[in-house]
């Protein structure tokens, strides 16, 4: 007979880890396990075994301890623009989404004037600029809202490593924010603002973000903000129609989810 440690560590149901260590006398028990973002809850039993596996007894410990792996910000931003009503306005003739970031995206006061897209005025009735970045000007404090629902049909390891995606976008996009950032995660309740010294802050709170559908958009303290979700998620749509009946101009950038399920994103790994 042989005694073992088993730790379990519990994010979602997309997202846990299970490691067994056996246990020897008067030895030191030490784990190393390399997961993925996640707030997880762990949980402990000591296994008692024979040597063949066919008696097993398990004595349940009564705790169970936090440990939060915090996302990276991700190198590239994997974001596309999309066009909406609510921003480029209800003519059939808008612009379909670029396949580069920031090749054109609607004006906003205090854009340069000489990247005016006058071709596409001209088409849509609407003042679109030629820019090289995807984030528009530095106007005041940033507003950014977080999607975390997925497609019905995603599963849940892959609906979460398309989170990792959509954390690692966003951290990137707060990092190159130069002034002053607010944070919405309304499947959390989360309300944060800061700025580039506030990264630590933003990365607990994205550690924690699971697969969810925001029921409505929460009262925005400003009237334009910019929405990460991802294509054909169904809490881009609730986000949208509430922006339309609030009169919330929500600027959408989606992030594509992973290419494969075991995918991780970006690295994005920690040390437990």
């Amino acid at each position: 007979m042989r005694w073992s440690l088993e730790v379990t560590g519990t994010h979602s149901r997309g997202r846990q880890w299970r490691v067994e260590q056996p246990l020897a006398s008067h030895e030191e028990a030490k784990l190393s396990v390399s997961c993925l973002r996640g707030y997880y809850q762990l949980s402990l039993n000591l296994k008692l075994s024979d040597a063949f596996g066919f008696t097993v007894r398990r004595l349940f410990l009564n705790t169970s301890d936090p440990v939060r792996v915090l996302p990276n910000a991700g190198e590239k931003l994997p974001l596309t623009t999309l066009a909406t009503p609510s921003w480029a306005g209800p003519s059939r003739k808008a612009p379909a989404p670029s396949s580069q970031i920031g090749e054109t995206r609607p004006y906003l006061p205090g854009d340069d004037i000489r990247r005016m897209n006058w071709r596409l005025w001209a088409h849509t009735a609407q003042p679109f600029i030629r820019s090289t970045e995807w984030q528009p000007p530095p106007l005041g404090e940033t507003l950014w809202v977080l999607d975390t629902s997925v497609p019905s049909e995603t599963s849940d390891s892959a609906g979460e490593h398309w989170l990792d995606l959509r954390a690692a976008a966003l951290l990137s996009a707060l990092q190159q924010t130069p002034r002053a950032w607010r944070l919405w995660i309304p499947s959390l309740g989360v309300n944060l603002r800061g700025d580039v010294q506030s990264i630590p802050l933003a990365q607990k709170a994205l550690a924690e973000i699971t697969c969810h559908t925001a029921s409505s958009l929460p009262d925005l303290p400003q009237r334009k903000a910019l929405v990460v979700s991802g294509p054909g998620c169904p809490g881009l749509e609730v986000f949208l129609r509430e922006a339309q009946q609030k009169g919330v101009h929500l600027r959408p950038y989606l992030v594509s989810g992973p290419s494969a399920p075991r995918q991780a994103a970006f690295n994005n790994r920690g040390r437990l």
